[in-house]
């Protein structure tokens, strides 16, 4: 695993997590601590989606940045140091040769973390402190934006 405490490096292996956080919620920053677990760094790709106020689609990338800073800096995550954000194109697939040199993974909260989790991490206390209620059950049909906020 990557040093934590080290600055962002983009050259560096890092997780990425995409996805519309309309808006970003506790079980958004479950998965970002999952994540960061993996290689020390994580890309927020926020997807750029219409305004649609029926489907709760209210918050602009600018909006949804804020939300994640305030999110994870008191947990002692910051920006440009352990994630960066980035507002991406309506992104619905993705498609790799042949030869991809990353692993196709899925973080779902349902997963253990695994038992190092965060033991390197100078953080000012537990990040899995906090719980969120409830549980999410797979279902490969549900979209991210579907699921049951809580």
């Amino acid at each position: 695993m990557a040093v934590r405490d080290s600055k962002f490096t983009f050259q560096r292996e890092t997780v990425m997590m995409l996805g519309i956080f309309q808006p970003w919620t506790k079980k958004d920053t479950e998965v970002f601590k999952r994540a960061i677990t993996k290689t020390g760094q994580v890309s927020i790709c926020i997807r750029e989606v219409p305004r649609r106020e029926d489907q709760g689609w209210i918050h602009s990338p600018e909006d949804i940045t804020k939300q994640i800073y305030e999110a994870l800096e008191p947990l002692g995550f910051f920006v440009g140091k352990h994630f960066v954000v980035a507002a991406v194109p309506n992104v619905v697939e993705m498609f790799s040769g042949p030869d991809k040199d990353y692993k196709d993974e899925q973080t779902l909260l349902d997963t253990p973390p695994p038992d190092n989790a965060f033991k390197t991490a100078d953080l000012p206390k537990d990040p899995f402190e906090e719980k969120c209620e409830g549980s999410i059950t797979f279902n490969p049909d549900m979209k991210h934006e579907d699921w049951p906020e809580g």
